[in-house]
C-alpha cells in the first residue's frame, strides 16, 4: 500500500534536486532523551523559529514552512503551489542562474528542495554543521528571489502532469484519489496540492511569481532547525535574511470537516487480478484531546487485521488500517483481495470486536510498544525530529504535543480503545476499484 500516510507521522519528505534525507547522522545514544529536549523558540518580527540542538551531530536539517496548504489556492488553480516551489528551486535566482546555483549547492555538498501538502508548504535544505549558513542563505534566495526560467518552469509543468497520469496507472494512487473525491467532495481538501491536468497546464509564470510573492509574509513561515546549532545565532540569520518582509496577517482558518450519516460504497470496474478497497471516516488530528487514543487504536487495530486475514486466512498480503493525521484526521482500512467480500467481512468482525471491547490487556501493551517504536524511528534523522517538530507545531499549535503524545499513548487502555473505534469507525466511506460483480453493496455499506 503506498498510502502518504500510512504511520501517524509519516514523513512528508523533502524532495526535489536530489535532497535524499539521511537516517543515520544521529547518533542512537540521543533517543534515550525526550523529543523537547533542546528545543528552544524565537519570535523574529512574525517568523517562528524553532531549534532542536543536537550535539555532536554533522548534519544539519533546516526546514522552511508556509502556511496554508489548500488555504492558498482553489479549485481553478489547484496544483500552483507545488509548481511554483519546484520551479524555483529547479530554476535558480536572480543573482545566481540555475548552472551556478546547482554548482554552489554542490560545492557546499549540500541538498535543497520543495514539497507540498494539503497543510502546507515547505523549502528544506540539508548541509554539514559548519556549512548551514551558506547552505540557508541559498535557500532564502529562492524563496525571495526566484529567477522562475520558462524553459524550468515546462520541465517541472511536464513533471507534474507525468506524476498525475501515473495516478490513473497504479491502482493505490488511483483508490486514494477516487477516495479524496469521495470523501472531501466540496471541500478545501478535495483540491490537491498536485492539482488536475487542466489546472496545471494552464498557469503561467506570471501566475507563479504571484503566488510566491502572496506567501512572502512572516506570519506564514515558520522555520525548524534541527542539528548543532545555536537558537540565537539562528534567530539572527533568520532576522537578516527575511527581516524586511511584511508581517502581514495570516492565520490559520479551521477546515471543514466532512461528516457523514451513513455508510457509503462506491466501485469503479477494473480488471484487475484483485480487488483494491479503501474505506475511511474522520478521526481526531493534532488538535484534539484522544489524539492519542486514536494512533494506538488504529495501531492495534492494524495488527489484528493483519493476523486475522493474513496469517490466519491468508486472504491478502496487505491488509492494514491507520491513522491519517493531517489538518483533519482521517482513519482507514484499507485491504487488496481477491474475494472482497470473505475478506472485509473478517475485517468488520475484528473492528466489532474491538467496539465491543473484546481487547486483550496484554496483547494492546505489545501493540503499544510497536507503536511507540514506528514513532520514535522517526526521530533517528535530523529530518526527522525537524518535521515531528513543525508538524507538532502547525498542527497541533505546540510543538510539545510531539512529546506529549508519546506519554499519552503509553497510558491508553483497552477501554479508551474501545470507546474510540465505536464512536468514530462507523459510517464508512468505502471505494473499491476492481470487480463489480464481486462485491456486495450490502456488506460494504454495513457500518
Amino acid at each position: 500500500m503506498k498510502r502518504a500516510l500510512l504511520l501517524l507521522l509519516a514523513a512528508t519528505g523533502i524532495s526535489g534536486a536530489g535532497c535524499a534525507a539521511a537516517s543515520h547522522e544521529v547518533n542512537r545514544r540521543d533517543l534515550s532523551k525526550p523529543i523537547e529536549q533542546g528545543v528552544e523558540t524565537r519570535d523574529v518580527g512574525g517568523l517562528t523559529v524553532l531549534v532542536k540542538r543536537v550535539p555532536h551531530v554533522q548534519m544539519v536539517s533546516a526546514q522552511l514552512y508556509l502556511l496554508g496548504g489548500v488555504r492558498n489556492w482553489t479549485a481553478s488553480d489547484a496544483g500552483i503551489e507545488r509548481l511554483a516551489l519546484a520551479s524555483a528551486v529547479a530554476g535558480g535566482t536572480e543573482k545566481l542562474p540555475k548552472a551556478a546555483f546547482d554548482r554552489k549547492v554542490a560545492d557546499l555538498g549540500s541538498q535543497i528542495g520543495s514539497q507540498s501538502t494539503a497543510d502546507y508548504s515547505v523549502l528544506g535544505a540539508k548541509s554539514l554543521v559548519s556549512r548551514w549558513r551558506p547552505t540557508l542563505d541559498l535557500l532564502a534566495q529562492l524563496f525571495l528571489e526566484p529567477a522562475l526560467p520558462a524553459g524550468e518552469i515546462e520541465v517541472q509543468r511536464q513533471l507534474q502532469l507525468s506524476a498525475l497520469r501515473q495516478e490513473e496507472e497504479e491502482p493505490d494512487a488511483e483508490l486514494e484519489l477516487l477516495s479524496n473525491r469521495l470523501v472531501y467532495h466540496g471541500l478545501p481538501y478535495a483540491n490537491r496540492p498536485i492539482g488536475t491536468p487542466e489546472t496545471v497546464s494552464k498557469l503561467t509564470k506570471a501566475d507563479l511569481a504571484r503566488h510566491l510573492a502572496k506567501l512572502r509574509e512572516s506570519s506564514r513561515l515558520v522555520l525548524v532547525v534541527v542539528g548543532d546549532v545555536d537558537v540565537a545565532e539562528v534567530a539572527a540569520w533568520a532576522k537578516g535574511a527575511f527581516g524586511k518582509l511584511p508581517r502581514g496577517d495570516f492565520r490559520e482558518s479551521p477546515l471543514a470537516s466532512p461528516v457523514f450519516r451513513d455508510s457509503r460504497v462506491e466501485v469503479e470496474p477494473r480488471l484487475l487480478p484483485t480487488n483494491y478497497v479503501l474505506s475511511t471516516f474522520p478521526a481526531p488530528s493534532w488538535r484534539d484531546p484522544d489524539v492519542a487514543v486514536a494512533a494506538v487504536a488504529m495501531s492495534a487495530l492494524r495488527e489484528r487485521l493483519f493476523e486475522e486475514v493474513r496469517t490466519k486466512r491468508e486472504l491478502s498480503y496487505a491488509p492494514s488500517a491507520g491513522l491519517a493525521l493531517r489538518g483533519l484526521g482521517e482513519g482507514y482500512l484499507y485491504v487488496t483481495a481477491v474475494d472482497p467480500n470473505r475478506t472485509f467481512r473478517v475485517m468488520l468482525d475484528v473492528l466489532a470486536d474491538f467496539q465491543a471491547g473484546r481487547i486483550d490487556p496484554a496483547v494492546l501493551e505489545g501493540d503499544k510498544r510497536i507503536f511507540l517504536t514506528q514513532f520514535l524511528m522517526r526521530d533517528q534523522s535530523t529530518d526527522g525530529q525537524a518535521e515531528l517538530l513543525a508538524r507538532a507545531q502547525i498542527l497541533g499549535g505546540d510543538w510539545r504535543l510531539a512529546g506529549k503524545i508519546l506519554d499519552e499513548a503509553r497510558a491508553v487502555t483497552p477501554a479508551q480503545v474501545s470507546a474510540f473505534l465505536a464512536g468514530h469507525a462507523k459510517a464508512l466511506q468505502t471505494v473499491v476499484l476492481g470487480d463489480p460483480s464481486k462485491i456486495d453493496p450490502r456488506l460494504f455499506s454495513s457500518r
